[in-house]
């Protein structure tokens, strides 16, 4: 507030000496650019609400911010859980190819017994 009034004061300074190269009189001149209370009510008023809409906009922003860095850990979990779900999913093909090799595996195991078994029941 004190850096409006500073600027205010600065502004008026100004008009009251362009006002005095034009030949108006500095007391004329300074009558006539201060604000009258209504005047300084209204725009202190319009300086509140400016101010109580600045700090919405800086709680929606910070709110914003905060849903970016929800959005953010979200996408990081989900990109997390599918790497896990791929990890997995490979591991299991893995298991079921050496599942089914080892199927393969005792199933020639078993044939073998069985001709050996074969073998040995004609020759007896």
């Amino acid at each position: 507030m004190e850096q409006i009034w500073t600027k205010y004061h600065k502004l008026l300074k100004e008009v009251t000496s362009l006002r005095a190269e034009r030949g108006v009189g500095s007391k004329q001149a300074t009558k006539a650019s201060a604000p009258s209370a209504p005047e300084v009510d209204r725009l202190r008023q319009e300086l509140e609400e400016s101010q109580r809409k600045d700090e919405r906009i800086k709680e929606v922003v910070r709110e914003s911010g905060r849903v970016e860095v929800r959005a953010d850990m979200e996408k990081d979990v989900a990109v997390h859980t599918r790497r896990r779900l791929d990890e997995e999913h490979a591991m299991l093909v893995k298991l079921q190819e050496e599942a089914k090799a080892l199927a393969g595996h005792q199933d020639k195991l078993m044939l073998g017994q069985l001709r050996s078994h074969s073998s040995s029941s004609r020759s007896s």
